[in-house]
This record gives C-alpha cells, structure tokens and sequence, in this order.
C-alpha cells in the first residue's frame, strides 16, 4: 500500500518513517495484505447489490502493526468491458499498535485506547469506505487499484488481484 499524509503535521518524527518516499514523510510504504468475501444480496439494499466483509493488516508508517474489519455495502459505479468503478460503504473497527511510547508522538487522542479492549492498541470505530477501479483479464481474475479516503489524515492505495470462485 501507498500512504499519502494529507495534513502536512506528522504524528511521530519523520525520522521514524523509514519506508518515506520523500523528506518529510507525506508519502509512505505501508505493505500489508486485505482479504473481501463479497455475499450477493437476494435483494439490493440501499441499492447496493452486495455486502463485502473485509479483514486488513500491515504495517503502519513508523512500521507498527495496523489493521481494519470492516462490513460495508458495495455499489457498481459504472461497468464496461473491461474496465468497473465500485464504491464500497459502511462501519469498521481501525487498530494500530499503540503510538503512545513512541518519542515525539504529537497524536491527537482521535483514537481510543483502554487496558481491556485490544490491550496496548489505539482503536476506532468509524465509517469506512473505499473507492476501486477494476480490470478484468478473464471471468474470474480481476486487477484492483483501491483509493481509501482516511480524510483528514490519510489517503491510503493499493494494487491488487480479485479472485472470484
């Protein structure tokens, strides 16, 4: 993945993001991997023709241990021959090992943090979302650029495969 800071104020020193792609740290390697299983809905909902269930984990800019499990309604945007906008809804639960040791932690406290739910994590509870463009090489195999809209803090990319079976 690919981490693009939007506010120019880092949350940790930018000596601690290793995987920078420039000076002050806006962009970022964060390598992880994401799993989906899309359900077809008997009935749309909302419009939307599928569910999606999605489980990520990776590694943060200052290399902790960040995840999301999020359940979100899945729209197609637009549909051509080759090419598919979608645009995916709904509520997930973010959670990054805690950053509060971390010398020079500016956090803002966005994130909760407590000794009995995920011990030693920040956490929220959000409205998450993503926006993907799709290619399909054959019925079955998809190529996937995904756009994750953290505003106003991050916008996080991915390139990917979607296997369907």
């Amino acid at each position: 993945m690919l981490s693009t800071h939007v506010m120019s104020q880092r949350d940790a020193p930018v000596e601690l993001y290793r995987r920078r792609l420039d000076a002050r740290g806006q962009n970022v390697i964060t390598p992880g991997i994401k799993l989906s299983y899309d359900h077809d809905l008997a009935r749309p909902l909302w419009k939307a023709r599928q569910i999606r269930f999605t489980w990520g984990e990776l590694s943060d800019s200052i290399e902790h241990r960040f995840g999301f499990v999020a359940v979100l309604g899945r729209w197609r945007l637009w549909e051509g021959e080759r090419f598919a906008w979608t645009l995916q809804a709904g509520a997930g639960l973010i959670y990054r090992k805690s950053w509060r040791d971390v010398p020079g932690y500016l956090g803002d406290n966005a994130l909760h943090q407590s000794d009995h739910f995920l011990p030693g994590y920040e956490w929220a509870v959000l409205p998450l979302g993503d926006f993907n463009l799709l290619y399909r090489f054959s019925l079955t195999l998809q190529g996937v650029w995904s756009i994750f809209p953290g505003f106003p803090y991050v916008i996080m990319q991915s390139l990917g495969l979607r296997w369907r079976f």
